[in-house]
């Protein structure tokens, strides 16, 4: 979970994980940032792609990723 605090000065947010690959042959993954906003004052999509990367992992091998996402508020309009 994303909280104010973690919110970088221009709307960012770095986002760090580890990835293994448990199996026996190298492996090729696309590591994906999904959102939600849970206190909202209009409806919003449940999950919005914020930021992706392609990885390639060896075999039985972790390796840690950083996303980088700006977290951009859109206006909205009732405006029809």
């Amino acid at each position: 979970m994303i909280k104010p605090s973690d919110i970088l000065s221009g709307g960012e947010v770095l986002v760090t994980l580890d990835v293994k690959n448990t199996g026996k042959i190298e492996g090729k993954e696309v590591v994906q940032l999904y959102i939600n906003d849970d206190v909202s004052s209009v409806t919003t999509p449940f999950m919005q792609l914020r930021g992706f990367q392609k990885i390639s992992l060896a075999r039985e091998r972790q390796d840690l990723y950083h996303l980088l996402s700006l977290l951009k508020t859109y206006p909205c309009s009732t405006e029809i």
